[in-house]
């Protein structure tokens, strides 16, 4: 929601723009269960590609951000996106910029990346960073098991702290040099 609503005052800048409806909509399976517990990417991949289509067919949308590291990384091996690829944004090309822009204003920091198991998995950041030139000893990757549930049910819970710092811990094992930032 806190995507939405910045994406809303950023449009609002825009005098320019014809009205834009932005419309939010939950991909959470069920409550309780959400794409990371389920037993392997081919459902992950069913579910999120139904969903898709009923986002199409019930909204007709002329564009559809996805905001979630992990859909992200499912996305490209749907057949929505096969057909619908011009309709759709993800959050791992932005979020790669990012890292990049800054990784180029310092010198040998090391990129921590934190993610569901089915993000890590993927390896789509890891590799894209590489492709822009991060050497591949700066990039650290850490699953961190059961984040996603624990951000869904209070991301400002003493749970989520606790999970946060222990996957912050498990990462930072990994680091070569101490004195990095």
């Amino acid at each position: 929601m806190s995507i939405i609503a910045e994406v809303h005052e950023w449009l609002k800048s825009f005098t320019s723009l014809p009205a834009v409806n932005l419309t939010f909509v939950n991909a959470l399976p069920s409550v309780g269960m959400g794409y990371n517990t389920m037993p392997n990417n081919d459902s992950k991949i069913s579910t999120f590609n139904n969903f898709l289509y009923k986002i199409e067919s019930y909204f007709h949308p002329d564009l559809i951000g996805i905001a979630c590291n992990t859909l992200s990384v499912l996305l490209s091996q749907t057949k929505f996106y096969c057909n619908f690829r011009e309709k759709v944004v993800e959050i791992v090309e932005t979020g790669i910029q990012h890292f990049v822009k800054y990784q180029q204003t310092v010198s040998k920091r090391y990129v921590v990346i934190l993610g569901t198991k089915t993000t890590i998995e993927s390896n789509i950041h890891r590799e894209k960073l590489i492709d822009f030139g991060i050497p591949s000893q700066l990039i650290i990757s850490q699953s961190c098991p059961l984040l996603a549930s624990a951000i869904e049910f209070d991301f400002m819970s003493q749970q989520t702290k606790r999970i946060i710092k222990d996957c912050v811990k498990s990462a930072v094992k990994n680091i070569k040099r101490k004195d990095s930032k």
